[in-house]
């Protein structure tokens, strides 16, 4: 447990799990589960990380756990975006072709 000034918080991580046929994201603060096939016009009440992750999440990680490979990333978005160096970006997207994440 770390302390912050007044607040005290755990190092945790957010994760995919699939509970009676259904997948859940077991969000990484709350600790609530979050239904993936919720309605968005309900959002997705309980998820408490940001936009990208919540589209990564409930959009390709979805898609790439039903159905298999994906054809478009987060991935294949310029390096400057993420403020990561282009070699590492690479990297990121060798590393995804090789376990079968993205389409050749």
């Amino acid at each position: 447990m770390r302390r912050l000034g007044f607040l005290k918080y755990k190092l945790t991580l957010g994760c995919v799990v699939l509970k009676k046929n259904r997948l859940w994201w077991i969000d990484q603060y709350t600790g609530r589960h979050v239904y993936f096939h919720q309605a968005p016009y309900h959002g997705f009440p309980g998820f408490t990380s940001g936009g990208t992750l919540k589209d990564m999440v409930f959009s390709e990680f979805k898609r790439f756990i039903m159905t298999g490979p994906v054809d478009s990333s987060y991935t294949h978005m310029n390096a400057q975006y993420w403020g990561i160096p282009e070699h590492e970006i690479k990297e990121l997207k060798r590393y995804a072709l090789e376990i079968g994440y993205l389409k050749e």
